[in-house]
């Protein structure tokens, strides 16, 4: 900083050098207001002087009329509390103001870390960036300016954090109902580890809270993975599985504390919940639909089958719809929907009545033709009438009589005669009936006489 001295003689003393034959200067040391002056002709004379404008020299006694006020630089450091990402680029400038001359800068670290930047300064300002930033750069830096003999400094903290992926969630898309299964959450690349908290929620439901899970000992960056142990229900297929990770620590600014990963679960489990059609009544000859639908997942599928009424079944259909165009006797009686998937299965029951009178029944003879005395014949009736139905076979002039027989809504009878006569010749009758009503139907045949030659 430039000062301007002015040399006044005070009494019989010669008078000073010329100016240009003498070279001076002052330092003032910070609290002292000390201050020392030098100058030279062929001889150089150091004089310290505290406080005062009165100096004796070789020439004479002279007063130096100095300005003496307190002259300070400012600084300022930005920002005043550096954070920053590893991997990021960060810049901490330095700036002095009230010092009319060129400031000179320097940086250095109060840990034993190096700051790997020697800072690029001007006249009044200096940086000092960190390009990557990187662990080692967090430390206490000191900015050192001076100004003449004037010196100052300012101190700034620098703070590095990472915390820049979400978290992964794996094991969510393929659980089943009532099986333990581990889900895993990982949040990659942290520091400082020990201030991360992993939540895991189910819906808005916390379901568990850890604060720094299997970490790694050092100053490092470091993945961190909590394990969620889940017995799953059915209900929860479908639902958010959320892992919510906080760094829960001031070094990271509040709007990059808390990263949130939300996943979709999956869960598998056997049908259930069958929604199937009421027993059914359908009229002979007419179209009937029968429903059956099951939840579950995987979604499951549906085979219909009709029961015999020997214990067998049949397969009747293959999907939630079974249509039956026309309505025949054999429809009539108990299905079954068996609804099933993976995991599982499930089966429902309905009954299916179909109504109507009987059909007009069928006569056979057999054997067919010509019947001689001696002959054997059986006599035949076959009427389709439903589960309730019957035929009655009978000679209308005559003794022969057959037991009714029924099978599967076919109701059915037969006479067997050993060794034709006369007699037997005539008409037989076969009814079929059913509760909703009956019919007959007739057959005639001749005995002949068997002719001796």
């Amino acid at each position: 900083m430039k000062r301007n001295f002015n040399w006044v003689s005070t009494g019989k003393s010669r008078p000073p050098p010329p100016r240009s034959k003498i070279n001076y200067k002052y330092q003032r040391e910070k609290h002292k207001s000390q201050f020392l002056l030098l100058y030279s002709t062929r001889k150089e004379v150091h004089l310290n002087f505290l406080k005062t404008n009165h100096i004796m020299t070789p020439f004479g006694h002279f007063v130096i009329l100095l300005n003496t006020a307190a002259s300070t630089i400012v600084l300022n450091m930005t920002p005043k509390n550096p954070v920053a990402h590893v991997g990021d680029r960060l810049v901490v400038t330095c700036s002095a103001s009230q010092c009319v001359d060129a400031v000179t800068f320097s940086w250095r670290a109060i840990f034993d870390k190096p700051l790997d930047s020697p800072g690029q300064s001007n006249e009044s300002a200096s940086q000092l960036v960190f390009d990557p930033v990187e662990l080692k750069h967090q430390n206490l830096i000191v900015c050192e300016a001076s100004c003449g003999i004037e010196k100052t400094q300012k101190t700034a903290t620098v703070k590095v954090f990472a915390f820049s992926k979400d978290p992964v969630i794996s094991g969510s898309d393929l659980l089943t109902e009532g099986q333990d299964r581990e889900l895993t959450c990982t949040v990659p690349d942290v520091y400082p580890a020990q201030h991360l908290v992993i939540d895991w929620l189910l819906g808005d439901e916390v379901l568990i809270g850890e604060e720094h899970p299997n970490l790694m000992d050092g100053d490092v960056v470091q993945t961190v993975t909590s394990v969620l142990k889940y017995k799953p229900k059915a209900q929860d297929h479908g639902q958010t599985l959320s892992c919510r990770a906080t760094l829960d620590t001031d070094t990271v600014p509040k709007d990059q504390q808390t990263r949130k990963t939300v996943a979709s679960m999956t869960v598998q489990y056997s049908p259930r919940n069958v929604n199937m059609s009421t027993n059914t009544q359908v009229n002979i000859g007419d179209s009937f639909t029968l429903m059956c639908h099951a939840d579950g997942h995987p979604k499951p599928t549906v085979l219909w089958r009709r029961l015999e009424q020997d214990g067998h079944s049949v397969v009747a259909g293959n999907d939630e719809t079974l249509l039956v165009k026309e309505a025949l006797w054999s429809h009539s009686g108990q299905y079954e929907c068996v609804a099933q998937n993976t995991v599982g299965n499930l089966t429902a029951h309905l009954t299916v009545n179909v109504q109507g009178p009987p059909e007009k029944p069928i006569l056979r003879l057999t054997p067919s033709g010509e019947l001689k005395e001696g002959d054997n014949v059986t006599i035949s009736c076959y009427s389709e009438s439903g589960p309730h139905g019957h035929v009655a076979l009978r000679q209308v002039t005559g003794v022969h009589l057959a037991v009714p027989r029924t099978k599967q809504g076919h109701a059915s009878t037969s006479i067997t005669i050993q060794s034709l006569s006369i007699r037997d010749s005539g008409r037989y009758e076969c009814e079929a009936s059913n509760p909703y009503g009956n019919k007959t139907s007739y057959i005639n045949f001749t005995v002949r006489e068997h002719l001796l030659l």
